[in-house]
């Protein structure tokens, strides 16, 4: 029995505080508690994106969510100036 999802989480900053870590995307939907969407990973851990993410992601890999799959991103922490 695969037990991933039992043992998966929502991605945070202290998950990439030591550094970047790469994940591959396995499937997109929207969160409807949260109304924003959420990629699902081959790790089985989920990553909610806020707008400046989502636009990154349609910059990257277009405005059709179907396109986004199986890309592997890099998630790493930002930096405020």
């Amino acid at each position: 029995m695969d037990m991933r999802k039992y043992g998966s989480a929502f991605i945070k900053p202290d998950d990439v505080r030591d550094g970047p870590r790469q994940e591959r995307i396995v499937n997109v939907y929207v969160s409807e508690r949260y109304n924003c969407p959420v990629l699902d990973f081959e790790s089985g851990d989920q990553l909610s994106l806020n707008v400046t993410n989502t636009r990154i992601m349609n910059k990257a890999y277009t405005t059709e969510s179907d396109n986004w799959l199986g890309h592997i991103i890099e998630l790493s922490l930002g930096t405020y100036t």
